[in-house]
């Protein structure tokens, strides 16, 4: 550590709280801070995570009316590299962004409606920020999705990623659906894998029924995208749709809302993973991956 053994830094209003985050491994928490972005503009500005981000030992956090006081040791860069490397290489690491995105009196910040329209920029920002959740994902389905296994996604958006799931594994069953209909459109007319299908569906109506799943691909209990209260409504209902041995992945462009292990047990889930990597990257993004038992 350096010279000064703690620092403090104030964020003055409730926009520069939601890039702050804290990565846990081996009883340790380290503080972190994201570069501030435009919300739903930034790709995936808040799901990679390396070194460079870490500021050192968190000592505090708390807030104090619109002002967020986050107390650290100051580490060095070498110490930043060498915990974050040790965290990549341990089985119980996870990423937490305790605060999401507020609006200026203190609410969440949902994106509207109206932003999720299919424009051509749009869908490039999405598509582009998701390839390494859809590479981690592809991997992670090897090891026990077998023929004949239903894989659904039940906020697909563009469709990007569950057409990607479809052509790895033209073994499995696909189906991805959106509330958007023109979302649904989109991904219907640019994918048509034989074993892949698409349906106009809210998530709190989901086409599948309980217990059908293999695979769950969850991807929207996100800052910026549901609520807190939300995201664990969700979570809750759609737990009812894995078989047992199913398993439920939960990742996204922004912070995921809830923590899935504090709700697991109660729904008779196994947390497996918090965390996903990069091999040769050193980076780390938020993905849990949880299983029915």
């Amino acid at each position: 550590m350096r010279a000064v053994t703690h620092a403090v830094s104030i964020e003055h209003g409730y926009a520069g709280w939601h890039p702050w985050f804290v990565l846990r491994a081996q009883g340790q928490d380290w503080v972190g801070r994201r570069a501030l972005a435009a919300p739903m503009k930034s790709g995936c500005a808040f799901s990679l995570v390396d070194a460079s981000m870490l500021r050192g030992r968190l000592l505090a956090m708390s807030a104090h009316g619109g002002d967020l006081h986050v107390a650290y040791e100051v580490a060095e860069r070498s110490a930043c590299v060498r915990f974050f490397n040790e965290a990549e290489a341990c089985s119980d690491t996870s990423l937490v962004f305790p605060h999401p995105c507020m609006a200026d009196d203190g609410s969440e910040f949902v994106v509207p409606s109206t932003a999720w329209e299919p424009t051509a920029r749009l869908v490039e920002t999405l598509d582009a920020g998701e390839q390494h959740f859809r590479e981690f994902a592809i991997a992670c389905l090897r090891s026990f999705a077998g023929p004949g296994s239903l894989v659904y996604d039940p906020a697909c958006s563009t469709g990007a990623f569950i057409a990607s799931v479809a052509r790895a594994f033209p073994n499995l069953r696909c189906l991805g659906s959106d509330v958007s209909a023109p979302m649904v459109a989109l991904a219907t007319a640019r994918f048509s894998e034989p074993n892949l299908d698409f349906a106009v569906a809210c998530a709190s109506q989901p086409r599948c029924i309980a217990g059908s799943c293999d695979a769950l691909i969850v991807r929207f209990l996100n800052a910026e995208v549901v609520t807190r209260k939300e995201a664990e409504v969700y979570f809750r209902s759609l737990a009812t749709l894995l078989r047992r041995g199913g398993r439920m992945f939960v990742f996204g462009h922004t912070p995921v809302l809830i923590n899935p292990e504090a709700h697991a047990a109660e729904l008779g889930l196994r947390l497996l993973a918090r965390v996903g990597r990069l091999p040769g990257k050193n980076a780390l993004f938020q993905f849990y991956i949880l299983e029915a038992t």
